[in-house]
């Protein structure tokens, strides 16, 4: 498991970026490597036969930023045991012409606000996964620092958190019914520690901070909330 993770890309992603040793490899936070290591164990195992469906919801998708990380994981053999099966929530025009053109298999669910539990019920007791990964990037507007508004998670574009946070408690009550492991992650700005504290009380975990730095040649700072 071990050797795994360190060949994998995204690891870098999830760390403390304040741990820095002179080697330059930085350090993981135990508890993300802890749950990691489980999971990328618990796929290695598996036989390559064997098939092991994920349904993926990701709410404000944008031009699909995750569904392209999950299609382009380096790992051979267990990319022939996954079987990814996508539900996408975007409105915005520019971003469903890419995610047409990139991404024509993601079935288009419009707007989150209408995630409804008997929405999700149906598809997941009709499909069976093995598991369940919800993702987002609730918009920023309000919650970035550059913002002027000082309205944070109550603006206008901002408030789509709580839309997240509610499809969450949707899926991991019906995942729950259904004995389905359960995930998610959810990506922000840095923002204002108050209204960073009250994402992580809605989703029941602390932010990590990311870089774009640690995988490319662009600064790119953000939170990321994770389940694992």
């Amino acid at each position: 498991a071990t050797k795994i993770l360190k060949s994998w890309p995204f690891l870098r992603a999830v760390i403390n970026r304040k741990a820095l040793p002179a080697s330059g490899l930085k350090i993981l936070a135990p508890r993300i490597m802890r749950r990691m290591a489980a999971f990328a164990a618990s796929i290695w195992r598996r036989q390559a036969s064997t098939q092991w469906a994920v349904h993926f919801g990701s709410l404000v998708n944008q031009i699909g930023t995750i569904p392209n990380c999950l299609c382009s994981l380096a790992w051979p053999k267990i990319m022939t045991v996954i079987q990814l099966k996508c539900h996408s929530f975007e409105l915005d025009v520019n971003c469903l012409h890419v995610l047409r053109h990139r991404f024509p298999h993601i079935e288009e669910c419009g707007d989150v606000r209408n995630f409804t539990e008997a929405w999700a019920r149906e598809r997941i007791t009709r499909a069976r996964p093995d598991m369940i990964l919800l993702t987002g990037g609730s918009p920023c507007q309000q919650t970035s620092r550059l913002s002027a508004s000082g309205l944070g998670l109550r603006g206008q574009d901002s408030s789509l958190f709580f839309e997240f946070a509610r499809a969450n408690s949707v899926l991991k009550r019906v995942a729950a019914d259904e004995g389905i492991r359960f995930h998610y992650m959810l990506e922000n700005v840095i923002m204002e520690p108050e209204w960073a504290a009250e994402i992580s009380r809605e989703l029941g975990s602390t932010h990590v901070e990311i870089d774009a730095a640690d995988l490319g040649w662009h600064r790119r700072p953000r939170s990321a909330w994770v389940s694992w």
